[in-house]
Formats: C-alpha cells, sequence, structure tokens
C-alpha cells in the first residue's frame, strides 16, 4: 500500500500466499533473503526499530537507486510500514506511507 500527501490517490495491491501468517513474516523481515523473491526492492537495512532507519535499492528502468526511508512499524505478524523517501528530490513522487500489512486467511493461508 502506498499513500501520498501529494496525489489524492491511495495504490494499493495485494496477493494471498500459501503460507502460514508466522513464515510470511519471518519471510518479510529476512532482508538478507529479498533477491530471491522481490525483484523490485532488495539490500534492505534496517534494525526494524521505529523510528530507525529504513533503507533499500529500487530498481528502476534498469537502474539500482539507494534510497532512505523511516520505519514507522513492525508489528511482529500485522505489519511492515515506512516513510519516505528522505531524499527531497523524489519526495514529491513517492512521499508517503508504505505498507505490508498480513491478515491470516486460515492456518496455511496469508493474505498480504
Amino acid at each position: 500500500m502506498f499513500t501520498s500527501p501529494f496525489f489524492t490517490r491511495t495504490l494499493s495491491t495485494g496477493i494471498s500466499v500459501a503460507a502460514p501468517l508466522h513464515e510470511v513474516w519471518a519471510t518479510l523481515i529476512d532482508f538478507a533473503t529479498y533477491p530471491q523473491w522481490n525483484h523490485l526492492l532488495s539490500n534492505v537495512e534496517s534494525s526494524l526499530e521505529p523510528g530507525g532507519a529504513f533503507n533499500f535499492s529500487i530498481a528502476l528502468d534498469g537502474k539500482v537507486l539507494r534510497r532512505q526511508s523511516t520505519l514507522i512499524a513492525a508489528i511482529p505478524n500485522a505489519e511492515l510500514r515506512w516513510s519516505g523517501p528522505r531524499d527531497p528530490a523524489l519526495r514529491p513522487l513517492f512521499s508517503g506511507n508504505h505498507y505490508l500489512k498480513l491478515f491470516e486467511l486460515d492456518r496455511t493461508t496469508t493474505y498480504v
């Protein structure tokens, strides 16, 4: 999910994952494995402390850009949220809250 004060729209997408909630959460916070499944974000670094850094690389048009954001929330088995970017040049386009919310559909399926 992405929201921005600059735009009046909210962009969102979701997917059902055939895995228990705790496994999906473990994958989301295992930043070292992002290149195996996430083709947009890589080199994610965060202590998972709210107010701390949430830094990552993003692949756009064949270029890899390093970005710095701030972690808003890391609620185990529920939500990973960050704001940013800190880069003033990108704020008008990408500023806002970005988050992944997890919902248990049943013991073996999680909606993200």
